[in-house]
């Protein structure tokens, strides 16, 4: 059976009609114009559309790259509406029909029949949020004896458009025109089993589900596609089928998860109940805590109440003590009072006669008098202390003047050199020595008059008179000093200004401003405040010198003050210039400033070019009427050498500074520190301002220092008194010679008749004074005695209140003691109370308050443990049956431990009851769980995946040796070919190894445990086998592990594969090291193995028919030319293959004489199209005429050959003629 025609009906890009097939049928076109298509549809009807057997657009899935040409993998939803890039040929959805008709062969005795796969597809989504794609419906059919025709599955054609019948409708249309019409609706396995038995012819012949499926896979394997890789991947991969282990893996990964399972579910049990046991030790660890905190809460109130009765019994004791001391000391009392009024009137008596007594009137008058004058005489005294302190001052100051150096010219400097002048006329040190002889004299008990030398120091108060004149009078040092530090401080303080300033305008550099004079940046200012949409800037702002340029410095000195003339809008421009010089006041700078006439100077500009060496190609401008201004003002001067250039120049400059205009030469330069173009000026100006800065505080910290320094010298001078001394004196003599007379009048009285008198009132005084003083104490001890008594009656009510205080904070500890017996209702308060009471008696409060602050910080600890513990447990727990219900209850008490106690007793309760039951319960179900698990494992994986494995390792072989028998039916002109197998590859060896002692195992009934004991039964290599297998089976990344797996049971993996190759004449050898794979060695062997197998799968050499189609996808580019036709003749004419050959054009000129038919393929370009592109795919087909394209070629070839022939024997000549001439 061959293929006759293919019928696409809005199948991709391809335009809806018959393709008709002959023996050697060549797909020709570029890449990507839709070649593979044609492949895939009949891949499609081959195959189904069957999962995991069908590729589409096989040869870019083995590329792995997308190309030039827009190739992209394809689904069947795809090609049936045509989509690309998100675009569809048919947006709305499709009705695609893909129809081969089937013919017999030469000599076959078969009828013809047609195969249908009918797709309806619906497109869903958008273009721009994207679209998916969806087969809504497939179906299959198969007309035996009948060749179906384009027109069965067009409704109606418009130019390039047609009207598909609806997939709901065909089979009623197919019904009406055919005789015979199979219907498989969504049943792959029965078309495929239909099919297959068609090619086989038809009838009663029927072919199972397996072999039509192992058909369809060996049809898509033998698809010639690409080159070969190895001659190993070959033969595992395009010869032997793939084995499905799937649902073997999967129950085997079930049964060890399982396993696993229940081995987590044993962990978890273990760490459930080591968590509860945790659990329960901090409930009781808290419970114990609390209680104990009760308990020493209790004991202490009650020890707090026992102190304060105690107390309150000492304190009575001590009042009547005190109330009996108190009757003591006031009958004392009242004892030394009446004997004091006895004394009172006795000394009254004597004091009465003794007063009466002129003498004694007299000496109290003279005492009184001598008592005056002597503290006149102490204040005098003083005063000329003082006087002599001045006196000294000032000599000291003098002598101090006189010996300074002269200083710099001051205001004040002819004030000291007056001084230091009438200083020198007096005796300084003769003036000091008598100072200090009359300081001393006047600190004696007794003054002579005669010793003060008055006239000594009334001659030093005349020499001193002027120099206190020259020191404090209008015209005095004092005043020069005080003007002179006047103006100290305010040079300092004119400095700081300055200081101030510079600071600003540095700061203002720093910032990326410019330091503008003070008159420009004041006009900027007011601009930018009255007129904000004028924008303001200056020129220097907008300029900067090129990069490398030397002329910066000679180009700013020609611009000088134009530097910083001020730029406005042009509307701006006379309003900017009439209010600074109208509204500005005058009091503000900035009228000074200039506005430029950027209209003017722009018109000015226009047609004004600057030379190349102007000077102004020396800067960058930024701003356009900075621009127009300096080229209409300055745009003429040029670039000169020197002098003797510029003087002939009208309007030049030099580098080093020297200019010329209005027939007048000058010198044009600024210092750096002056620069005002770009950020070097900026940067130059700020070290600049800096230096200035730095010498400005020094000279004012000068100033300040000057100014402090004369400041301190004038509060010296200040401080300087000078007193006239000797007037002082004389009042000093006199004062004491007054008092020498009240002496001489004291010792003249008589007073014998007073002694008497005086001893009566000395004894009465000594009567009246110890009465009245131990009358005192006894009165003051027993006023302390009763403010004893008072006090300890006020502690002893304190007490009692303090009592009543306690006595409640007993009741309050008994209202907390209930609380927590209703929270817990297990709680013994009897057992409580008792222990308090029994530890009041020997311990004392503060023992229990650090006792109660210990076991609260305990308790809190327990509990924050406890819920801590409690959290992490339940949300580790796996069922709610494992979690533990811990419900705080509410509390008369605030602190949060009180609820946590009502709720941690039952939830004890709760946490004993679930580790009794896990011990008893559910630990032992599991632990029986488990082993019947493991051995359920080892079971099924001893006896049946590790039999089944080694089965298939064991009996793949078999296909290859019946392959083997078709291969020596199949000769390649001298060379046989034969598959060699055998070598077991070592990766996989080690598995093999595992399966057989299993199953040796299994067969003698030797007991394995394949998770523990399995080191003791098994090899080591086994046992390391085994291991990796067991990871795999739980390994979380699924797709890895169901990958290797698969891998292990594959059993083509297992051993290494070649092909030898027997010529006639003896030689063989191994194609598996004679590749190199560089060219088409191995392509020639592969093509017989492919079709050996498609002849294998189709029964191709049994004496019925058979199905004789092979494709062959772009896989001759790397084989020669004579290779390829070769190989092309042999499948075709030896074998009897109907070939299907894609190929790029470039390829197929020489191979076409192998051809009996080409579609050639093209993208065209179509207006008027209903769907997204304007492309479609455009074939056309054309009969081959062999044997004048054999004529034409073979002409070619002798051309080419005679040409070569005549390149070849000229270049020997020209060869030889060298050789003979250098001979």
């Amino acid at each position: 059976m061959k293929l006759e025609k293919l019928i696409l009906v809005n199948w991709g890009f391809v335009v809806s009609r018959e393709y008709p097939f002959g023996d050697t049928t060549l797909l020709s076109g570029s890449t990507g114009v839709g070649k593979s298509s044609f492949q895939d549809a009949i891949q499609l009807v081959m195959t189904g559309g069957k999962q995991h057997i069908n590729v589409f657009n096989s040869a870019q899935d083995e590329s792995g790259a997308s190309r030039a040409g827009g190739k992209v993998r394809r689904t069947l939803a795809s090609y049936a509406v045509g989509m690309r890039d998100n675009l569809c040929v048919r947006p709305y959805g499709s009705h695609t029909y893909v129809v081969a008709v089937f013919a017999p062969d030469a000599g076959e005795s078969a009828e013809p029949f047609t195969a249908v796969v009918a797709v309806e597809a619906a497109v869903s989504g958008t273009r721009e949020q994207g679209r998916s794609v969806d087969v809504a419906r497939k179906l299959y059919f198969v007309l035996p004896g009948s060749r179906a025709m384009e027109a069965d599955f067009i409704e109606s054609r418009k130019g390039n458009s047609i009207t598909a019948v609806k997939v709901e409708d065909i089979y009623h249309r197919l019904r009406q025109r055919y005789p015979r019409v199979l219907p498989f609706e969504n049943s792959i396995e029965d078309y495929l089993c239909k099919l297959y038995a068609e090619f086989r012819g038809g009838g009663k012949t029927l072919v199972g589900p397996r072999e039509a499926e192992a058909a369809a896979r060996a049809f898509v394997q033998s698809i010639a596609r690409k080159t070969v890789g190895s001659v190993d991947e070959l033969i595992r991969e395009q010869v032997l089928a793939e084995p499905d282990f799937s649902d073997q893996i999967g129950h085997i990964a079930s049964l060890m998860q399982n396993v696993q399972r229940l081995r987590k579910i044993a962990t978890e049990l273990l760490a459930c109940r080591e968590r509860l046991g945790v659990l329960k030790a901090h409930a009781d660890a808290f419970l114990a805590a609390f209680e104990e905190a009760m308990e020493a809460e209790l004991g202490e109130a009650l020890r707090r109440q026992q102190d304060v009765e105690e107390e309150i019994q000492r304190l009575e004791a001590c009042r009547r003590l005190a109330l009996a001391d108190v009757e003591k000391q006031q009958a004392l009392a009242d004892r030394h009072a009446q004997a004091l009024k006895r004394a009172t009137e006795l000394h009254g008596t004597a004091k009465g006669r003794l007063n009466g007594n002129p003498v004694a009137q007299d000496r109290e008058r003279l005492s009184r008098e001598i008592a005056a004058a002597t503290e006149g005489r102490s204040r005098i005294a003083l005063d000329v202390l003082a006087a002599l302190t001045g006196l000294r001052g000032v000599l000291d100051e003098l002598a101090a003047l006189a010996k300074q150096p002269a200083g710099p010219a001051s205001a004040y400097a002819p004030h000291v050199e007056r001084l230091v002048v009438d200083a020198a006329a007096i005796d300084a040190a003769d003036g000091q020595a008598a100072a200090r002889e009359l300081a001393a004299m006047l600190t004696g008990a007794q003054i002579d008059p005669a010793s003060l030398r008055r006239d000594r120091f009334a001659r030093l108060d005349a020499a001193l008179a002027p120099i206190a004149q020259r020191l404090h009078g209008a015209d005095g040092l004092y005043g020069a000093v005080v003007q002179e530090q006047a103006r100290e401080s305010d040079r300092a303080a004119a400095l700081q200004g300055e200081i101030d300033d510079l600071q600003r305008r540095r700061q203002g550099l720093e910032d990326g401003h410019f330091d503008l004079p003070a008159h420009v940046e004041a006009a900027v200012r007011y601009l930018e405040a009255q007129m904000p949409g004028a924008s303001p800037r200056v020129l220097c702002n907008l300029v900067q010198p090129r990069q490398g340029s030397r002329w910066q410095n000679a180009i700013e000195g020609l611009l000088g003050g134009n530097r910083f003339v001020i730029l406005v809008d042009a509307q701006y421009e006379a309003s900017a210039i009439r209010a600074l010089r109208h509204e500005l006041p005058a009091t503000r700078q900035g009228r000074e400033a200039s506005v430029v006439q950027g209209e003017l100077a722009k018109r000015r500009a226009e047609n004004q070019a600057l030379s190349p060496d102007a000077v102004l190609q020396e800067l960058v401008i930024a701003d356009e009427t900075a621009r127009a201004y300096l080229v209409a003002s300055y745009g003429r001067y040029v670039k000169v050498a020197d002098a003797q250039a510029l003087r002939g120049a009208p309007q030049a400059l030099t580098v080093d500074g020297m200019a010329s205009g209005g027939f007048k030469m000058f010198s044009s330069w600024v210092e750096d520190g002056e620069l005002a173009f770009g950020a070097e000026a900026r940067r130059k100006r700020v070290v600049r301002l800096a230096r200035q800065i730095d010498e400005k505080t020094r000279e004012r910290d000068a100033h300040r220092a000057s100014a402090a320094e004369l400041a301190a010298w004038g509060a010296r001078l200040l401080g300087l008194e000078l007193v006239p001394v000797a007037p002082m004196l004389d009042k000093l003599g006199e004062t004491q010679r007054g008092l020498s007379s009240l002496a001489a009048q004291l010792a003249s009285l008589d007073d014998s008749d007073l002694i008497v008198l005086e001893r009566r009132v000395a004894r009465a005084e000594q009567l009246l004074d110890g009465h009245h003083r131990l009358s005192n104490t006894a009165s003051r001890s027993a006023g302390e005695a009763a403010g004893r008594a008072r006090g300890f009656e006020t502690n002893i009510a304190d007490a009692e209140t303090k009592l009543v205080g306690c006595q409640d904070g007993v009741r309050q500890v008994n209202a907390r003691v209930a609380e927590v017996i209703r929270l817990n209702p297990h709680f013994d308060p009897l057992r409580l109370g008792q222990r308090a009471r029994e530890a009041a008696k020997e311990q004392t409060s503060a023992s229990f308050d650090g006792r109660r602050r210990q076991q609260a910080g305990l308790y809190r600890q327990e509990r924050e443990a406890f819920e801590r513990k409690l959290e992490a447990h339940n949300l580790l727990s796996s069922s709610l049956d494992e979690r533990v219900d811990f419900q705080p209850c509410q509390s008369t008490q605030g602190e949060y431990e009180w609820q946590a106690y009502g709720g941690v007793p039952a939830a004890r309760r709760q946490i004993s009851a679930m580790l009794e039951r896990l011990d008893q319960v559910r630990i032992l179900n599991n632990t029986s769980e488990l082993r019947g698990a493991e051995k359920s494992f080892n079971n099924t994986f001893s006896t049946h995946f590790a039999l089944a494995v080694r089965t298939a390792v064991e009996q793949g072989i078999d296909p290859l040796k019946r392959l083997n028998e078709k291969l020596k039916r199949l000769a390649f002109g001298e060379d046989r070919f034969e598959i060699e197998y055998g070598q077991m590859v070592k990766e996989y060896k080690k598995y093999f190894d595992l399966f057989q002692e299993l199953n040796r195992l299994a067969e003698t009934q030797t007991p394995v445990d394949l998770f523990s004991a399995a080191e003791g039964v098994l090899s080591a290599d086994s046992v390391v086998a085994l291991d990796d297998i067991k990871l795999l089976l739980l390994d979380t990344n699924r797709d890895h592990a169901l990958r290797r797996l698969k891998d292990i049971a594959d059993y083509r993996n297992y051993r290494q594969y070649d092909i030898r190759k027997y010529s006639e004449d003896g030689r063989e050898a191994s194609l598996a090291r004679m590749a190199t794979f560089s060219g088409g060695e191995l392509m020639t062997p592969a093509y017989l193995v492919r079709a050996a197998v498609l002849a294998q799968a189709f029964r191709q050499f049994e004496k019925t028919p058979s199905l004789k189609l092979m494709m062959i996808d772009e896989a001759f580019d790397k084989m020669d030319e004579g290779r390829t036709a070769a190989v092309m003749r042999y499948l075709n004419e030896n074998l009897g293959l109907q070939l299907v050959v894609a190929m790029p054009s470039r390829a197929s000129g020489p191979l076409l004489e192998l051809f009996s038919f080409e579609h050639r393929f093209s993208l065209m370009k179509v207006e008027g199209l209903a769907g997204e592109l304007d492309k479609i795919t455009e074939v056309d087909s054309s009969l081959l005429k062999a044997d004048r394209l054999h004529a034409l070629w073979t002409e070619r070839r002798e051309a080419v050959r005679r040409e070569a022939t005549w390149q070849f024997d000229l270049q020997e000549a020209r060869k030889q003629l060298v050789s003979d001439m250098g001979t």
